[in-house]
């Protein structure tokens, strides 16, 4: 411990930072109602308004004249402005308290931050809180973090109804989803219709597509950073919500006020109890889905802070079959069940007014399972036959990061995380008793490996511009061998004119897991594996060009351009599967290795952002101009084919106007290219074998689906009550009941005598129109 708390003095020492002895006003910056933590607050001088912003903490440390009255001005959209006059001899930790500014805290809907979007020193970025997910019409009354999402530039949807999100031309698995430090490996329920996240625990969600602090790695595409609430320390609340598949209810207050409290949040779909009374007792179907987050934090003193969060999730699909026969019944039972585990310890200590550091603890854990289990009588004895798969993927992980403020121009940050990988891609066991039938086993070998990585970047105020840059050191190592990378990151920031800057950005990211997949819609059936001595490490490296323009009309518009370079992605081969049954159950052990390719691609495109984040009408409009490209040696002959989720055009809009304290209304609308498919274009007769005949292909995904359109609607009635407050979410999704394209299938049509063919093309669509109810309430 000794050694913990004095490494940052010598790191900062080799880097030629003095630790000079200036007059330092640091502290944290904190709800006055709950006294949770605000991120991002802007903390600035109100002569000449320059500063620095909180932490993910709400910790700010900032520089003063010593014996010189200086006033500072904290500000934050949904907050008051506070303006304190300081006096200070000697370093000071304060605490600042913000008011909700009631006149502003219901219109914001994208980007809660006071500070122009032409002097953040961000790009590829976007944050949303829960209060502003909420208010989007989504699919069912769910309030879906990943699917509001979906509405960004430079991020699209997989199938219709999927909550995947596809960034910038890259794959699913390239996404690092983040629930409080802890990875999410899949974060999806009911097979991707909905995504793990419950937005009432929810404070924040943090999209980064491009422009990558050093901080963040291990994927190629983007950071999607969600931050659970604290916990009220002032009083004990509550808020949940009855809706058409599922309610939740989330409770929250202080374990002892003002320096402790609590959180717990719960989620659960209830059709299989709605329909169990009216099946068959012989015959039952069933399917749920629950995910529970849970947090506690201890204000130990000043200089100390400690966090507890939990999160735990799972889908259940169950059959069960009772067949009666002479002999006795014949019992099927079919079960398939996958979910998440992420929990995480943070340590928050305050060296002095400067240095601020966090340590974590974080395991993670996820798997997929699935049993087919058999019972019958036969003459002699009951016979059990029961086959079972499993799929899993746990991490062990201790990270620490430090933030040290040098002055209100410049603050470096660094640190390093460390993790235990254990996969394990498949285990496929075989049971019974029946007689001259043989158990078996086919298991793929459980992979131990780690992975980690080092960084330092730095934030750096000049008079013409602002820049963010760093260096990440990654490492894997697996079966004694051990691959290090360097990754580095630059982002510059070049004000012309006062609300308008020209932005851009440089990021090397390296990927050391991959998930196969050949369905394109989140099925657990998705698997998670290593980089391997034969399956290589993926990396890439992409830039960004950007412009930024805020108007004083509390609106802003960004336009940006990147191009990125991907190499060592991975595909299956063509006729691989998930189960891998294709060489026998007897065979020699699985080898996953075997089923799958690796290849290179490349996606570049255009982006138009417009946002207006205040007022009685508030909302964003997006639109993207892409391509996405790749190639395997192992498919499509060696040549280059679009990706799957390639779209030349891609449009959102959202929107949402206050009418009255009572009553908001709200909309989406979305239009896109249609997806890159494969499938068959023709057929050709083989006499040599009768009346069979083989299918065409083409080339790789070379047919393209129909475009992709609908809107969304959603009204929402606020009342107030004595207990607190209630509103009632109607919402349509998918109104004028489009019927986008799901999949396609195709119907050989042919005439032996004439020997003529053709193939007819069939589209099959899946979500109609889609009205939903929610009674929702706070107290």
């Amino acid at each position: 411990m000794k050694f913990l708390k004095k490494a940052p003095y010598f790191l900062l020492l080799l880097i030629n930072i003095s630790f000079a002895q200036d007059v330092q006003i640091a502290g944290y910056v904190k709800e006055k109602k709950s006294g949770e933590a605000i991120i991002a607050t802007n903390i600035t001088f109100a002569d000449n308004k320059n500063g620095v912003q909180s932490n993910r903490y709400g910790f700010f440390s900032l520089k003063i004249t010593s014996n010189k009255s200086e006033k500072i001005t904290f500000s934050i959209i949904g907050y008051q402005t506070l303006t304190k006059e300081f006096i200070l001899k000697k370093d000071t930790l304060i605490e600042i308290y913000l008011e909700d500014d009631i006149k502003i805290l219901d219109e914001v809907v994208v980007n809660a931050q006071k500070q122009p979007e032409s002097k953040k020193n961000k790009m590829s970025s976007i944050t949303l809180s829960a209060s502003q997910i909420k208010q989007m019409p989504l699919i069912l009354g769910e309030k879906d973090p990943l699917k509001a999402l979906q509405l960004l530039p430079g991020v699209q949807q997989g199938n219709e109804g999927s909550s995947n999100i596809y960034v910038r031309g890259g794959g699913a698995d390239q996404n690092l989803i983040l629930l409080d430090e802890g990875i999410v490996y899949n974060a999806n329920h009911l097979f991707g219709f909905f995504s793990t996240f419950n937005a009432d625990p929810i404070k924040q969600v943090e999209l980064y597509k491009g422009g990558f602090p050093a901080r963040y790695g291990g994927r190629l595409s983007s950071v999607v950073d969600v931050q659970m609430k604290e916990g009220n320390k002032e009083s004990f609340h509550g808020e949940g919500g009855v809706g058409i598949i599922s309610s939740r209810l989330t409770l929250e207050g202080p374990i002892k006020k003002k320096h402790s409290s609590f959180l717990i949040s719960a989620r659960r779909t209830y059709a299989d109890i709605l329909i169990s009374p009216f099946l068959d007792k012989n015959s039952k179907v069933g399917y749920y889905f629950f995910d529970i987050n849970s947090k506690i934090n201890f204000d130990i003193n000043p200089k100390n802070n400690l966090y507890f969060s939990i999160y735990t999730g799972k889908d259940d699909l169950y059959t069960k079959d009772i067949v009666q026969k002479q002999q006795g019944p014949i019992i099927n039972r079919l079960g398939i069940d996958w979910g998440n585990i992420t929990s995480t310890i943070r340590w928050n200590h305050l060296y002095n007014k400067k240095l601020f550091s966090n340590l974590s603890l974080v395991y993670t854990n996820y798997h997929f399972g699935l049993s087919d289990y058999i019972e019958r009588q036969q003459t002699t004895q009951k016979v059990i036959q029961n086959l079972s798969f499993l799929s899993s993927v746990q991490d062990f992980s201790v990270k620490v990061d430090f933030d040290y403020f040098l002055n209100q121009n410049t603050q470096i940050k660094w640190g390093a995380i460390h993790t235990y990988h254990q996969f394990q891609p498949r285990s496929l066991n075989y049971t019974t008793n029946r007689l001259g039938d043989t158990p078996f086993e086919n298991n793929a070998a459980i992979s131990n490996n780690i992975e980690g990585a080092a960084y330092i970047e730095k934030e750096t105020k000049y008079n013409l511009f602002t820049t963010n840059m760093g260096v990440r050191f990654s490492y894997f190592g697996i079966n004694k061998q051990f691959t290090v990378r360097t990754e580095p990151r630059l982002l510059i920031n070049i004000p012309i004119g006062e609300q308008k800057s020209i932005k851009a950005s440089y990021a090397r990211m390296n990927q050391y897991v991959h998930l196969l997949s050949n369905t394109g819609v989140g099925f657990p059936t998705d698997l998670w594996v290593p980089s391997t001595k034969n399956i290589k490490p993926a990396f890439s490296d992409q830039l960004a060009l950007g412009i930024v323009k805020d108007f004083k009309q509390n609106f802003s518009i960004t336009i940006e351009a990147y191009y990125k370079w991907q190499k060592n992605t991975v595909n299956y081969k063509d006729g691989a599967n998930f189960l891998g049954l294709g060489e026998g159950v007897y065979s020699t052990p699985f080898v996953w290795e075997d089923n799958i390719t690796q290849g290179r691609g490349w996606s570049y495109g255009y982006e138009l952002f417009l946002q207006k984040n205040v007022g009685k009408l508030t909302g964003f409009l997006g639109y993207t101009l892409s391509w996405s490209i790749l190639q395997f040696k192992e498919l499509n002959q060696g040549k280059p084919f679009y990706s799957q989720q390639d779209r030349r055009h891609d449009f959102e809009a959202t929107a949402s106007y206050k009418i009255s304290n009572k009553i908001r209304i709200s909309a989406n609308g979305v239009f896109s290219t249609g997806n890159a498919l494969s499938i068959p274009r023709g057929l050709f007769f083989r006499e040599d074998y009768g009346t069979s005949y083989l299918l065409e292909y083409g080339q790789q995904n070379g047919f393209r689906a129909e475009p992709y359109h609908r809107v969304d609607l959603g009204i929402q009635f606020y009342k107030k009550r004595r207990w607190g407050e209630r509103y009632v979410d109607f919402s349509v999704y998918n109104t004028y009941f489009r019927k986008n394209p799901y999949s396609y299938t195709v119907q050989p049509n042919f005439d032996f005598v004439a020997k003529t063919n053709a193939l007819s093309i069939k589209r099959s669509w899946l979500l109609p129109i889609l009205p939903s109810i929610s009674h929702n309430f706070k107290f």
